[in-house]
Parts: C-alpha cells; sequence; structure tokens
C-alpha cells in the first residue's frame, strides 16, 4: 500500500507529492488494479483533552448525577457512555446485509487513534454548556487543573 500525505501549509511541494504519485499510479496500473482513497487529515485529541474530560468533566457530571438522585451511573465509563447519548456524539450509518439495508449508530471517539481535535473540542465545551443547563454543575476551566 502507498501512501502520500499532501498538508495545506506545503504548497511548494505539492507538485513533487503529485509527480511521485502519477508515476507510481502509472506503474501500478500496468499490472493491477487500484483504489484511491481520498480523506482529510484531522489534528488527533490532545492528552490534556482527554485528561480533562476524563478527570474532572466526567466526575464533576457522575458527582452532579448523583446529588439529583441519579446513582445508576457507578462507573466513570458509564458517564461517558451517557454524555455520548445525551449530546448525539454518533453518526447513523446506513449498511446493506445481504439484501437489508440497516441504520446503525457509530460513536465518535475522544481517542488518538480516531478522534479528531476540533471535534473532541466541541463535545468538550457542549459537555461544560449541558452540566451547566441541566444538573447546575459549574466546571472549571481546563488550566485550573493544569490542562491546556
Amino acid at each position: 500500500m502507498l501512501k502520500f500525505f499532501l498538508y495545506k501549509n506545503n504548497k511548494p511541494s505539492w507538485k513533487l507529492i503529485f509527480d511521485t504519485m502519477k508515476q507510481h499510479l502509472s506503474e501500478l496500473l500496468q499490472t493491477q488494479d487500484v483504489c484511491i482513497e481520498l480523506k482529510k487529515i484531522s489534528k488527533q485529541p490532545t492528552d490534556s483533552q482527554r485528561g480533562y474530560y476524563w478527570a474532572v468533566i466526567l466526575p464533576m457530571i457522575k458527582h452532579g448525577l448523583y446529588e439529583l438522585g441519579n446513582d445508576q451511573y457507578k462507573q466513570i465509563e458509564d458517564v461517558h457512555d451517557f454524555m455520548k447519548e445525551q449530546l448525539k456524539f454518533y453518526t447513523i450509518e446506513t449498511i446493506k446485509i445481504k439484501k437489508t439495508m440497516l441504520r446503525v449508530k457509530k460513536y465518535k471517539s475522544i481517542s488518538n487513534a480516531e478522534g479528531a481535535k476540533d471535534e473532541t473540542s466541541k463535545y468538550i465545551d457542549e459537555c461544560i454548556r449541558w452540566v451547566a443547563e441541566n444538573l447546575s454543575v459549574i466546571i472549571p476551566e481546563a488550566n485550573r487543573y493544569g490542562y491546556k
């Protein structure tokens, strides 16, 4: 498999990258079928974002839910799942199995491997807003806890 990465701030190298891609693709197409996939690269969530979310935001949500008499969320992971549902942090995809079309919920990720930094920032902001509106809990800013 060949991968080429093209970054918007590296314009002088675009021609070189495209010429290299053209050369490699020309060679490949002589001997085999080729599938080309283009996708946008987004920056991954930072350790600081995830640390703030897991160490500050989720425990405060858990405590806020408990104070309202809702003690069904025993683990932080349960609170995480609850918030993804509340804020619709998922997409609905249609898949085909045999002749049946199914709609499935695919949860978005805040992990390094699959998440996007800007999407994670937006999700964290939405969590903070939701908690303030629904639980009357004010979550301190990240820098108060040493997160950037």
